[in-house]
């Protein structure tokens, strides 16, 4: 009996999700995922002792798994990115100003992102996950406007640009 035609066949199939894809798939987007989180990692120590703020925070390890897995997906684009980001960071800038620290100004901060994300047709999950950490944490609120463009915006630059050369690589040994 097909699968789709079993009781309960069409539930599971789509509960399962899809097939793994190719391995040499699997390989070029660990790569890239293993590529953009070190050069993170290698900034993050010169960062540091200088007294700034880490790139590699929850958000850009998202953004590193939809840059290499799923690269074709909406989410993955550019636009989406940078502009999700943006969007979320002054979001929660202005929802700790407006509601200061706590849970009205952690849901009124992502559901603005949501809701710029969706009016500017840049939805990008990861950016919500910026706007929470910037309410959440006194470092990041420390940084101001600053947050704006870091870490997220800078972090996203980074991942992008390493990603897109794993991505030339791997056309070069296509």
């Amino acid at each position: 009996m097909d699968k789709g035609k079993e009781p309960g066949g069409a539930w599971l199939e789509k509960l399962t999700g899809a097939h793994s894809p190719p391995a040499s798939d699997i390989f070029w987007a660990a790569l890239g995922a293993f590529a953009g989180m070190a050069s993170l990692s290698y900034l993050d120590q010169h960062l540091v002792r200088r007294g700034l703020t880490r790139l590699t925070i929850g958000p850009t390890a998202a953004i590193a798994v939809i840059l290499t897995a799923s690269p074709k997906a909406p989410v993955a684009a550019k636009w989406n990115i940078f502009v999700a980001h943006m969007g979320a960071a002054i979001a929660s800038i202005a929802a700790l100003a407006l509601f200061g620290p706590g849970w009205l100004a952690r849901a009124v901060g992502v559901a603005a992102s949501v809701a710029f994300m969706q009016f500017t047709g840049s939805l990008h999950p990861p950016a919500a996950g910026l706007a929470l950490l910037f309410v959440d944490s006194a470092t990041h609120q420390s940084l101001g406007w600053r947050y704006v463009v870091f870490p997220g915006l800078a972090a996203a630059l980074v991942l992008v640009l390493v990603t897109e050369a794993v991505s030339l690589l791997r056309r070069s040994f296509s």
